[in-house]
This record gives structure tokens, sequence and C-alpha cells, in this order.
């Protein structure tokens, strides 16, 4: 049961896009600290976020952890930080607010963010992943936080054996964007050991352009696991893609199937689509053990 002014997140209802403006809920709804334990306990009311899409108060979590972050006030991250410790695969609302919720607690969540990327040997992987954007976040709001921010990933990347290949990729992909030189020799011992993934930036070589450290390549790229991962997804694509042709008698049909030669997807986008492929597949597996 939630009391007023609370209880106002529960009728709000759907979000549109994830870019969208947050609403002003501080200034709306008179919002003060005091009103964080229940704005914590809606964040987590598993109740709520299960309901249908088309119920207002299904949104409630969304809306009262965003209340939360507006509110700026530090005493509520440890509860922003165990959110992530049990954060739902198949939420994509999470991967792109989080980020930005941390920036608005300011250089006060560094230390929360270096904790929380130092717990390896459980499935945080997307909770981290959103930390590791923050951290990018953080670094270029807060300019003079720069050199701590490539500091905590350069040393959660020195983990990279014991952690996911995604959450690998994403701290490389934000170095190099801070154009974080002192972490090179990191990088490419990652990429030795094939633990990040070179089709969303490209391989060391890539890097070392990217960073200023070489001019141009000085060889053609090597294959490695995941361009053949890639390689096998596109051929049968091409596959699927022949055989509806034969089957299809239309030229209409024919056309439908055309391929359109999309523009190559940004880094950001790529890792994006391999984050939402692994997290439906973490839901499969959930589902299974229920």
């Amino acid at each position: 049961m939630y009391t007023p002014p609370v209880d106002s997140l529960l009728t709000i209802g759907q979000l549109t896009n994830t870019g969208a403006k947050w609403f002003d809920y501080v200034g709306r709804y008179n919002l003060t600290s005091t009103h964080l334990p229940e704005l914590i306990q809606m964040m987590n009311d598993t109740a709520l976020y299960q309901g249908e899409m088309e119920d207002a108060k299904s949104w409630a979590p969304i809306h009262a952890w965003r209340a939360i972050a507006q509110l700026q006030d530090s005493a509520a991250l440890p509860a922003i930080v165990a959110y992530l410790r049990d954060v739902n695969p198949d939420d994509d609302w999470f991967l792109e607010d989080f980020p930005h919720l941390f920036t608005l607690f300011g250089p006060a969540s560094l230390p929360y963010c270096a904790s929380f990327l130092a717990e390896t040997g459980l499935d945080y992987e997307w909770g981290q992943i959103a930390i590791t954007e923050a951290l990018k976040q953080l670094g270029q709001e807060y300019p003079e936080t720069r050199d701590e921010c490539v500091a905590i990933m350069v040393e959660a990347l020195g983990r990279y054996r014991e952690q996911a290949d995604t959450l690998n990729t994403y701290l490389i992909l934000n170095l190099v964007e801070f154009k974080a030189v002192e972490a090179a020799g990191l990088i490419e011992e990652v990429f030795a050991a094939e633990l990040a993934d070179d089709t969303v930036m490209g391989d060391w070589q890539d890097v070392q352009i990217e960073l200023g450290l070489l001019d141009k390549r000085t060889s053609p790229p090597r294959q490695t696991k995941y361009q053949a991962q890639r390689d096998k997804v596109r051929a049968a694509l091409d596959n699927f893609i022949q055989t509806q042709r034969g089957v299809s008698s239309s030229s209409e049909s024919d056309e439908e199937l055309e391929p359109t030669d999309p523009e190559e997807p940004n880094q950001r986008q790529r890792l994006h689509e391999i984050a939402k492929k692994k997290k439906a597949k973490a839901a499969k597996k959930k589902k299974r053990r229920k």
C-alpha cells in the first residue's frame, strides 16, 4: 500500500520511448527524501512490474527509480546498486535509464560503481554493463572525474578472464571513447585472448588507430570466433532469403524479400543487439528452471 504523494506514480502509466525527456517527478508531486523508503519499495515491487503492459501500475517501478534519481540523495545509492544485482534480463529500460540515473547522483556515485564492478563470479552482467555506461556519462558530465572513471574501468577490465565478453567489450568501447591510451596494453591482452567482440569496433589494430597509436592497418583482420559466428548467421539469413524466393511465385513477394542493404550499425547499436540476444537466452533459461 502506497501513500500520497508516492501513490501518484501508480497512475502515470506507459512511457513511450527510452530516449524521451523524464517527467519532473519531484516538482510535480512534491517528493522529498522522506519519501525514499516508499519509492525504493515501489522500485522493487515485482507484483507491479509483472503486471500487464496496459496497466498503468506496471510502469510505476520505472517512475519510482527516476524519481529517486531526481531527489539526488546519495542515501538511496545502496538500494540502486542492490536493484542491479537482481535485474530482470527482459528489461530494456534499466540499461537505458540507469547510466543517466547514476549521472544525476554525480561523483558521489563513483565508489558504488567501482564496488559493484569489482563483484565477480555472479550473474550481474547486465547491471555491470549499465555501470560501465554510467562511468562514461559521469566522465563526460564531470570532466574532473575522467581519470577516476578510466581507472575504475581499467581495474574492471583487468578481470577480463572472470567476466562476460560483452562486459569486456563495453569497457573497451568506453575506454576508447575516453582516448585512454594508458589502457592500451591491457586492451591488447584482452583481444589476444579473444575475450572481446571484435565485430563491434574492430580488432586490436583498429583500436590502436582510434587511440592514435597507429596510422593505418599493417595487416588484414584475422578470423576470430566472433567473426565466424557473425558469418554463420549471415549465411543462414542469406540461405533463408534464397529459399523463400524459391517458394514465392509472385514478384511482389520477391520485392518484399529483397535486402535493403542497410547502413552498418554503429558500435553501441551492435552491442545492444548482442545484449538483447543474450538477455533473451537468459530469460529462456530462467523459464526452464521454473
